[in-house]
């Protein structure tokens, strides 16, 4: 299970324009332990073993995300178009963890207080974490590719002259899919086709 203590050496990082990743990481941990505690003893139930397989394979990535995320926004601010013009890809990245936790946290702990009262929308809800925890997989995996990049890079170039293609093969073929959502497809009957036209 992921530490949900906060590190003793948070207090030292100068992450700039994401000094609040830590402290995001550090409820998210919390909550997610919780929920996995939670439906760990519920796991019989088909529907509440999804939502300990999500909570748990969000906890088994989230350190190496906030270890990715914590080292890129030390760097963001070197690969900046100027000081007055805040923006490249690594803080783009950042924005997508940013997002990606605040949305995860605000499903978290809607079934934290949610998960006992007669109107939970177990199924829908199981879903939701399913598909944040292979958000949550792929983002970490971009993290760790970035991280690569920053390695080989220097201030004020954002791509390396000399980068193993290997490494850009595997980036590409990174499935993307979970990024858009769930899948939903639905019929149209034809007198609805043209009443639309």
């Amino acid at each position: 299970m992921a530490d949900t203590k906060q590190s003793p050496h948070v207090h030292n990082l100068d992450l700039g324009d994401f000094e609040s990743l830590p402290l995001l990481f550090s409820h998210l941990k919390r909550i997610l332990a919780d929920n996995a505690e939670y439906f760990e003893e519920y796991t019989s139930k088909a529907v509440y073993k999804k939502f300990y397989d999500g909570f748990k394979l969000m906890l088994s990535t989230i350190d190496s995300l906030e270890e990715g995320a914590i080292l890129i926004a030390k760097a963001a601010p070197l690969y900046d178009y100027s000081s007055d013009a805040k923006g490249n890809g690594y803080r783009s990245l950042l924005r997508l963890v940013e997002q990606c936790i605040r949305s995860v946290t605000e499903l978290s702990a809607y079934c934290q207080t949610h998960r006992e009262r007669f109107y939970f929308r177990s199924h829908h809800y199981s879903l939701e974490v399913e598909a944040f925890a292979n958000v949550f997989q792929r983002t970490s995996q971009l993290l760790q590719f970035a991280k690569l990049v920053v390695e080989d890079s220097v201030p004020d170039n954002l791509f390396p002259e000399s980068f193993d293609s290997k490494v850009m093969l595997e980036v590409e073929q990174l499935d993307r899919e979970c990024f858009y959502g769930r899948t939903l497809g639905f019929q149209v009957g034809v007198n609805s086709v043209t009443s639309t036209r």
